[in-house]
């Protein structure tokens, strides 16, 4: 399951706190002689918005209402806001693709906090509105390999075929299920009963619902409780 909750709030689309902490803590880096400027971090966020938006076709009034959610979790002060709407504004008139812009936002910013935080915002972009289909996830891989972001870490977000409970060429239905569940082959039954049990309660809907899970994510960690699931039955069934 992905980890890191701030950027797992973005994911879940929680309002208010969470997006503006995450974007002040990835940010904050932006005076950093290393990074870019913050205008760099906002300008190149409304691009990524933008070429996500347009995965599947022209910008919706869902997808508009997605971007003024982001807009108003990220608590941006009033001259940024306006600075936004001006990038925001220009970005709709460029023509670069998202993995280029992907790719412009790793140059400019090194810390891995900014780099998850841009790739988080573009899924949720990506997926308002649509399913992530094959074509939005390839393209969202892309993007993910020109950040330098590990795509497999936000797989439960990025539709099922994304999984890790999916066989990697010369990987067995068995290997992918320890993998999923986070175990090693030697481990003990208990070892594993243990943690799948410690994966299910995480991703109850109970659970993950009184921590104020959006939608969103409550939708993709559905899929990973399948996953972990099938992974457990999977090893359960080899040993007998």
């Amino acid at each position: 399951m992905f980890k890191g909750k701030i950027i797992g709030a973005v994911l879940g689309g929680l309002a208010g706190g969470p997006l503006g902490a995450a974007f002040g803590i990835a940010s904050g880096h932006a005076y950093d002689k290393h990074s870019g400027t913050q205008e760099d971090f906002i300008s190149l966020i409304c691009l990524g918005i933008i070429k996500a938006a347009r995965l599947d076709g022209p910008i919706s009034d869902v997808k508009i209402a997605e971007v003024e959610r982001i807009f108003g979790e990220m608590r941006l002060g009033s001259e940024m806001r306006k600075r936004a709407s001006v990038h925001f504004k220009r970005a709709r008139q460029n023509t670069e693709t998202l993995d280029y812009v992907a790719e412009r936002f790793a140059q400019k910013f090194s810390y891995e906090q900014q780099r998850k935080l841009f790739f988080a915002i573009i899924i949720r972009m990506a997926a308002a509105g649509s399913a992530i289909d094959a074509a939005k996830r390839a393209a969202l891989q892309k993007a993910a390999r020109a950040l330098g972001v590990d795509a497999e870490e936000f797989a439960a977000f990025m539709g099922s075929s994304a999984g890790r409970a999916a066989a990697a060429p010369g990987v067995s239905a068995l290997e992918a299920a320890y993998e999923t569940l986070g175990v090693s082959k030697n481990a003990t039954n208990d070892e594993i009963r243990r943690v799948f049990r410690a994966k299910c309660k995480d991703l109850h809907p109970d659970v993950l619902r009184s921590k104020g899970i959006g939608n969103f994510a409550m939708k993709a960690l559905e899929e990973e409780l399948c996953r972990v699931k099938d992974a457990y039955e999977t090893i359960r069934k080899h040993r007998g």
